[in-house]
C-alpha cells in the first residue's frame, strides 16, 4: 500500500525529491529510497538529476 502512496505523491508533486516525499507521507527516508528503487525497476517512475543541482535527484513518472 505504501508503494501506491509514493506513486500518488510523485504524480501529484513531481518533480519531487526523497526528502519532500518523506515530509508529505511521513515514513523513513530509507523506506522511500527502497520503494523508489523497486518502482524504478518496475518502470513506474524514473529518476532524473536537476540541471543546476549535481547532488539532488528528482522522481517523476
Amino acid at each position: 500500500m505504501t508503494d501506491i502512496h509514493v506513486v500518488a505523491c510523485i504524480g501529484s508533486y513531481e518533480p519531487i525529491n526523497v526528502t519532500s516525499i518523506v515530509e508529505r507521507i511521513g515514513i523513513f527516508k530509507a523506506s522511500i529510497s527502497k520503494i523508489g528503487v523497486k518502482l524504478q525497476k518496475m518502470k513506474l517512475i524514473r529518476r532524473t538529476q536537476l540541471n543546476d543541482n549535481k547532488k539532488e535527484r528528482t522522481a517523476g513518472r
